[in-house]
């Protein structure tokens, strides 16, 4: 009997990592296809190509520390609601997301959000939000705060 039930466990254990959804994949899969949208997904090689155009070094280095890259993207038609956008940020907060930035323009709103693993950023979102537009980008990657700052300060 004993072994008849870790069975059954050990079996449903699948079950129970596989119910547990990635919001910013739902997001993306809901949200897709739409009419109004274009959805890119930008695998590892065609970032590390990207990355032979870069002149400076550290920004060079975190593209190639980037393993993949999704873009959402709205064409100006009935963008994404406020409070689509307000849902997702309370979902990625339960997956680990932390805000990094959040900018205003007007009426114009760029967030940033990030999740660590140990001293590592391991994803980066950015979400754009205006009145007739709407861009969310993540990427999957693996850089740590201080190569994010000297790209950064690269850049100035």
């Amino acid at each position: 009997m004993k072994t008849l039930i870790t069975i059954v466990l050990i079996a449903l254990i699948p079950l129970s990592i596989f119910s547990q959804s990635d919001a910013i994949d739902d997001f993306y899969y809901s949200h897709g296809l739409a009419d109004n949208m274009l959805k890119f997904n930008i695998g590892n090689s065609l970032i590390r190509m990207g990355s032979w155009f870069i002149e400076e070094p550290a920004t060079k280095n975190l593209v190639r520390k980037s393993k993949r890259a999704r873009i959402l993207l709205s064409d100006g038609e009935h963008p994404v609601t406020r409070r689509e956008i307000d849902r997702l940020v309370r979902e990625i907060s339960h997956d680990g997301y932390e805000s990094l930035a959040l900018v205003r323009d007007g009426l114009q709103k760029i967030e940033v959000y990030v999740r660590e693993d140990k001293s590592y950023i391991r994803n980066l979102l950015v979400v754009v939000h205006g009145d007739d537009e709407f861009l969310m980008a993540s990427l999957d990657c693996k850089f740590t705060m201080d190569e994010v700052e000297a790209a950064f300060n690269e850049e100035l």
